[in-house]
């Protein structure tokens, strides 16, 4: 069961297809035909000609079959890789845009956009800039972007958003303000163990009372740890945030491979004059989202399924009072405990009540019988109750009766009484 508190709930989802396989033979390459001449030679040279055209088509041809089904395999694993845990988001497209920019905050009047060469494979970060590589005015191959007078930064919009969970781009996100505080904080782990560091992150972080929600890179080889704030934080104590829940982990488990002091986002305090401080990628970018990767996962690293719910819930915690009330509805007395102080037994050893509910970092478990006093709660708090039936009720099998009906005679023998 889901309760919506605040508005504003929404997500993207976009179902990968398959690609129109548009193939032609313009790839294949054609041995040109020599000029036609007469007598017996022009007709060799003829069939020569041709049996190395058609031995060529054949042969790419044979290629083009083998490549498109190994497309189509590829992809087919993919899509049965991402339906294993995607389901239908209920959030509609604005609603989700909304969330994205409420949960990952930073700089609006410029983002950095991924640039990749298809030479060197080489890849990196830049701001958007509306004259980059204009004739004329951009030259950056001479001179640096920040010491172009010609810069024109473009500003973080609505569409901008849209492209990049579409998978038209990959943007990301200048966490610290320009006033020295943020929204929120970010945690990178990308050493050789870092599922097992940001597992015990998060694990930490829960136990420290601080909602950790844990996300797998697009390159599937490092993770993100991100913490959502309901207000702006000063720059100088989110990193301490960050830091006090590592040194718990230290304490409760091991030293983390936690290297050098850029693996926090943002790990200034103030913003450098003429910068614009470090930058993280933003999640769910649709090309590596149909991975399985820049998606936020639980503590088995599964994704979630529904991308959209796991984070609005983050964000909008319940309040603790009625939390409290939740869990209450799965609380009674102890009938134990009062029987054995009837009978003057020791009751050290009985609890005065019994709670049935679970509370989990992202969720409350209430047992079943408990649906209708909880849905009266909400009503009476003029909240809005989601319902969401998770059962397996079975499936219907079709089957027939093959034996043979017979009627069974029951005597009844009245007891014999010898005297």
């Amino acid at each position: 069961m889901r309760s919506t508190i605040a508005n504003g709930s929404a997500a993207f989802r976009y179902r990968p297809v398959f690609p129109s396989l548009r193939y032609g033979f313009e790839s294949i390459p054609v041995v040109q035909r020599p000029a036609q001449s007469t007598g017996a030679d022009s007709d060799v040279s003829t069939a020569i000609v041709d049996s190395m055209l058609w031995q060529t088509v054949t042969i790419t041809v044979i290629h083009f079959i083998k490549n498109r089904s190994r497309m189509i395999t590829e992809r087919g694993n993919a899509l049965t890789r991402e339906d294993e845990w995607r389901t239908p988001s209920r959030f509609s497209a604005d609603d989700k845009i909304a969330l994205f920019r409420r949960l990952f905050r930073g700089r609006t009047d410029v983002y950095p956009v991924r640039w990749e060469s298809p030479s060197t494979g080489k890849a990196g970060y830049v701001p958007a800039c509306a004259n980059e590589w204009r004739a004329g005015i951009c030259d950056k191959r001479r001179i640096k972007c920040s010491d172009c007078g010609n810069r024109l930064l473009i500003p973080l919009s609505d569409a901008v958003i849209y492209d990049h969970l579409a998978g038209k781009y990959t943007v990301g996100v200048y966490p610290l303000l320009t006033n020295g505080t943020c929204h929120f904080l970010a945690v990178d782990f990308d050493e050789a163990e870092w599922r097992q560091d940001a597992l015990f992150f998060v694990q930490s972080g829960h136990e420290l009372g601080v909602p950790v929600a844990l996300e797998i890179s697009r390159s599937g080889k490092d993770a993100h740890a991100w913490v959502f704030f309901a207000g702006t934080v000063s720059a100088r104590d989110a990193p301490r945030l960050g830091t006090a829940i590592i040194s718990h982990t230290c304490a409760r488990t091991r030293q983390l491979t936690l290297t050098s002091d850029d693996r926090l986002f943002p790990n200034q305090d103030t913003m450098p004059k003429g910068g614009l401080g470090n930058l993280i990628a933003l999640p769910l970018q649709k090309q590596p989202r149909e991975n399985g990767w820049s998606v936020f996962v639980d503590e088995d690293f599964r994704p979630h399924p529904d991308q959209w719910a796991f984070l609005d819930f983050e964000k909008t915690q319940l309040p603790q009072p009625l939390a409290n009330r939740l869990i209450r509805l799965a609380a009674f007395q102890n009938p134990e405990l009062y029987k054995a102080q009837a009978m003057r037994f020791a009751v050290w050893d009985k609890p005065r009540v019994i709670g049935c509910a679970e509370s989990y970092p992202n969720h409350i478990a209430l047992p079943r019988g408990c649906l209708d006093a909880a849905q009266a709660l909400l009503q009476d708090n003029n909240i809005h109750c989601d319902l969401h039936d998770e059962r397996f009720g079975g499936e219907a099998i079709d089957v027939a009766f093959a034996g043979e009906r017979f009627t069974k005679k029951l005597l009844m023998l009245a007891p014999a009484i010898y005297v």
